[in-house]
């Protein structure tokens, strides 16, 4: 009775309760006819207006940045007023806004309230795949361990409890989606399954800019059929897309990409939001910046990178996979905090082998998503790049006891011996 109130009735009193929460203290989810800043449901306007753009044939201007931002403006269309002076930019591929057409038939303000339960519900998901994968760590591992078997019901407070994880659901965001890919991924490898875990990964090029990493670490260790499943994937979604949608559309986004490093000069910029390394270069006057990023930024990035590459084995562990997203993040030219919900993954894995050092990161990441714009209205450098090379400088180093208790772990499961 005990454990079914813990895995069935708890989650959905919590999930009613957020969206209950959502709908009536959020300011950008009042039913009004004029927001004064942010529109109603915030981010999502963007995925929707691309979305309907293809839907109602207008696929070829979805990059033209005058028509995208006239759409998002159409009071007749979204059915509110809201700031002239703002827009949300076309940046993700055309694929995604493709996908997102799906939806677009739907009015926009009922479309972002089924976003908006369908994101909430991803974090009850994301905390239940979680602690499996945890789980699945400290079978026949040392007996203290297996109190961690029982701390599901734990996982959704945690994850609630991070600062960017209520954040980005009200934003409308979509790094609760990535988090669930990077589960799917996890739990089908953990199964020897890296071919479909590579078809599952190949979803997350949706985000280039959280991509383009791992498959190059699975490829060091040797992980072909990862690497195969993640290509497999990739040319079907892509291929298909290239087919389906007008190549003006596709010359549109390469226009769009080409001016990526010109992001954190756009107005709307958050810097004390950043999680690239390239956003301290940012911080300096025009003609320091180029020296401060090959003096300062790219060390910085290389070291995790190095420290990233030299470890071995065949398979992936949570020290890889951390490892391997905050670097992503690092080196990314847009990374902003609502990303670092993906570190819940490999923070929620290491707590079934170390949980002292997992809570620590916990701690330290939660401590500077909530300080980083204060922080930075007293010094302007973005705070949580600071703290993300510092949690990767960690796990790189890792702590005195690590062998002692990976030894006792499974040895199908792991391979983190240190380098």
């Amino acid at each position: 009775m005990l454990n079914m109130v813990r895995r069935y009735v708890i989650p959905a009193t919590l999930f009613a309760g957020m969206l209950l929460v959502t709908f009536t203290c959020a300011p950008n989810y009042r039913w009004q006819e004029s927001f004064l800043s942010d529109p109603y449901g915030a981010d999502f306007l963007q995925e929707w207006v691309g979305g309907r753009m293809v839907l109602m044939g207008h696929a070829s201007d979805v990059y033209d940045f005058e028509s995208f931002r006239a759409w998002q403006h159409d009071r007749a269309l979204i059915g509110f007023d809201w700031d002239e002076q703002r827009y949300y930019p076309p940046v993700y591929p055309p694929l995604h806004y493709s996908l997102f057409a799906i939806f677009a038939w739907i009015p926009y303000r009922w479309c972002a309230m089924l976003w908006v339960a369908f994101l909430w519900g991803l974090v009850f998901l994301n905390a239940s795949w979680i602690s499996a994968i945890a789980r699945h760590e400290t079978r026949g591992a040392d007996p203290r361990a297996s109190h961690w078997q029982n701390t599901s019901f734990f996982g959704w407070f945690a994850i609630l409890l991070f600062p960017v994880v209520p954040l980005s659901v009200m934003l409308g965001q979509k790094s609760l989606i990535w988090l669930a890919i990077l589960c799917g991924m996890v739990r089908l490898l953990q199964t020897e399954r890296p071919t479909k875990a590579g078809i599952v990964f190949a979803l997350l090029s949706l985000k280039p800019t959280l991509f383009f990493l791992l498959p190059l670490v699975m490829a060091r260790r040797g992980s072909w059929r990862f690497v195969g499943g993640c290509v497999a994937g990739m040319t079907c979604m892509w291929g298909l897309s290239l087919l389906l949608l007008p190549w003006s559309m596709w010359q549109g986004y390469l226009a769009t990409v080409s001016q990526a490093a010109q992001y954190g000069t756009q107005g709307g910029y958050r810097p004390d939001w950043s999680c690239s390394v390239w956003s301290i270069a940012k911080a300096w006057p025009a003609d320091w910046r180029i020296w401060v990023a090959g003096l300062v930024c790219t060390p910085l990035a290389g070291y995790v990178v190095l420290g990233l590459f030299r470890r071995g084995g065949a398979s992936l562990d949570p020290r890889t996979l951390f490892l391997t997203l905050a670097a992503t993040m690092l080196l990314s030219p847009h990374a902003y905090h609502y990303d670092l919900c993906i570190l819940l993954l490999p923070v929620g894995w290491m707590v079934g082998l170390r949980p002292r050092f997992a809570i620590a990161t916990y701690t330290a990441l939660a401590f500077g998503l909530a300080s980083s714009s204060m922080f930075y209205a007293v010094v302007p450098i973005p705070l949580l790049v600071i703290l993300l090379w510092c949690c990767a400088a960690a796990w790189i180093a890792g702590p005195d006891s690590w062998r002692a208790r990976v030894d006792k772990a499974p040895a199908h499961s792991l391979d983190i011996e240190m380098s």
